[in-house]
């Protein structure tokens, strides 16, 4: 366990040098002038060319593309990712205000998730080849089939406008976490309880199951005390790629629902060309996403070993 972990981490140093690499690359890339960006959203409309001279020294950003790049990864390594060109505070301190209401949102989606998807897998399962299985398969068909922002606009329609029960925006009180974790965990949850169910139909088809029906025991019996626990496993690996994602911000979901997290950080960005804040955007969900995936792999490493014997 102790040497897999150590395998874990070690081979997330070479992907977190290539998401720094990329990240720098693709702001390097990106058009406008980091000088004349600045010194636009500081009210200097019109500043002479020795003045912008003079300003992009003092920024590091006449030196060569792969100079820059090792000063950033130094400036890195001490936790500085630069200036927000919009705010004009450390793109850290933006992070960390947006933060927790990405959380607010997210870990209720992520355990929200957890639950419907074995909760819809196991009645997926149950009712296999009745009229109630075909009903419930073509829900989730339907749920696939939809992408995020849709299912968030009917939600609103449907308990804001029509019902009246829930806000449709912002983070008043705990009622206003409601739709956008069920915006975000919906799609996910009926992916995963169709994995789910097709681990069962496998699971169900073996020897152990095959002698559990021999002695008598009723098919939902079977599914929980016997299928399920060896069945779970894929859906805790997808679980833990979506959680991964979900932290690194929802933009769509929270642009709709008006929730001042990641994802709406990373839209006013785009908007205003605010290239260092994009930038610690992507660098942050890119380590986020990785980080927590490789914990999963540890985590099923830690309940089944015989699952990673070829990873190594």
């Amino acid at each position: 366990m102790v040497e897999y972990m150590k395998y874990k981490i070690l081979s997330l140093l070479p992907v977190a040098v290539g998401i720094s690499f990329i990240t720098f690359a693709l702001a390097y890339l990106a058009p406008g002038d980091p000088a004349e960006l600045i010194l636009e959203h500081a009210g200097s409309m019109v500043a002479s060319e020795a003045d912008m001279g003079q300003f992009r020294e003092q920024l590091g950003i006449d030196k060569p593309f792969i100079i820059q790049y090792f000063l950033w990864l130094e400036g890195l390594l001490y936790g500085d990712l630069g200036i927000s060109f919009q705010t004009g505070r450390t793109v850290v301190e933006e992070i960390r205000c947006h933060l927790p209401y990405t959380l607010m949102v997210a870990v209720p989606a992520i355990f929200c998730t957890f639950i419907s998807s074995l909760v819809y897998g196991f009645l997926l399962n149950c009712y296999m080849g009745t009229g109630k299985g075909k009903v419930l398969s073509l829900v989730g068909k339907i749920c696939i089939s939809l992408p995020g922002f849709l299912v968030s606009m009917l939600l609103i329609y449907l308990f804001s406008e029509v019902l009246g029960l829930l806000p449709s925006s912002g983070l008043n009180d705990l009622s206003s976490l409601i739709l956008p974790s069920i915006a975000l965990s919906l799609i996910s949850s009926a992916m995963m309880g169709q994995v789910l169910n097709r681990q069962l139909i496998q699971e169900m088809d073996k020897y152990y199951c095959a002698v559990a029906r021999l002695r008598g025991l009723t098919r939902k019996r079977i599914i929980l005390e016997y299928a399920l626990p060896n069945a779970f496993m894929p859906v805790v690996a997808m679980l833990g790629n979506y959680a991964g994602a979900i932290l690194g911000g929802s933009v769509v979901v929270e642009y709709i629902f008006a929730v001042p997290g990641l994802g709406s950080m990373a839209l006013d960005a785009i908007h205003f060309r605010d290239y260092p804040l994009l930038q610690g955007y992507v660098l942050f969900t890119g380590i986020v996403y990785v980080t927590v995936t490789a914990l999963v792999d540890i985590i099923l490493y830690g309940i089944n070993p015989k699952m990673y014997l070829n990873d190594r």
